[in-house]
């Protein structure tokens, strides 16, 4: 009877807590990516300022 309660009650946490893993993998994933490619987009912007100074 014990064993088929902790049963029950470890599933569900177990189940959450790998949902929410993967939701924080996916998290960390898009601000990596979004940061490189804001990172770009500024580098561009940077580079074309000092052209436009140079004139």
């Amino acid at each position: 009877m014990q064993n088929r309660i902790v049963a029950r009650l470890t599933a569900p946490v177990i189940a959450v807590s790998m949902i929410l893993i993967v939701i924080a993998l996916g998290t960390a994933w898009y601000a990596g990516d979004s940061q490189a490619r804001v990172s770009v987009m500024l580098g561009s912007h940077v580079a074309s300022v000092r052209a436009a100074q140079e004139l």
